[in-house]
């Protein structure tokens, strides 16, 4: 069974369980938020360093988006999102985005709300950028991977195998030829 899920177009890791004890496992990890979830992507603007950020997101079902505040309003649901630059140029920076907490669109909408728009996304991007790209790196979706996850240290027997690893996710080709061509490789 899965556990967790991504946004459309978000390429990575997603985590299941192969059996009921793992399905279990797994998503208690997930609810307790004792499971580090990274991911990387690549912003407008250039970030210089670390920060991490608190907010209530409010999701309009209706629009299938996200409404992002720093004070609590009725409905909304508290995030936190901690994000590093790997790599920066002038126009651009390749993040490494930490959660906290794990609501729709979250990474999305929450660097959007700071002026940094993960490039190519339809919903809460740049237009003018958006369309730049397209023409320039044909780029069609978002780019924001779900790249790392650091498991804690487990006691059941049936998880030595995964107990306190890491686990990467390689970035697709789409996503590592646009590193390079955007001179973001770390």
């Amino acid at each position: 069974g899965v556990c967790n899920r991504l946004d459309r177009n978000t390429s990575g890791i997603i985590i299941a369980g192969k059996t009921l004890l793992g399905l279990q496992t797994m998503s208690a990890l997930l609810k307790e938020r004792n499971i580090g979830k990274y991911y990387q992507c690549i912003v407008k603007g250039r970030v210089t360093k670390k920060q991490c950020v608190e907010g209530y997101l409010t999701k309009n079902r209706s629009h299938n988006k996200v409404q992002i505040s720093t004070m609590p309003t009725e409905g909304a649901d508290y995030i936190k999102t901690e994000y590093e630059p790997i790599c920066a140029n002038e126009e651009f920076t390749l993040l490494k985005v930490k959660l906290f907490t794990g609501k729709s669109h979250q990474i999305r909408a929450h660097l959007q709300s700071i002026g940094h728009p993960i490039i190519g996304d339809g919903k809460y991007g740049d237009v003018q950028t958006n369309k730049r790209l397209r023409k320039e790196f044909r780029l069609k979706h978002h780019v924001l991977h779900s790249w790392q996850l650091v498991l804690p240290v487990l006691e059941e027997p049936e998880f030595a195998g995964i107990s306190g690893k890491t686990i990467e996710a390689p970035v697709p080709e789409y996503f590592a030829e646009l590193k390079k061509r955007m001179n973001l490789e770390n």
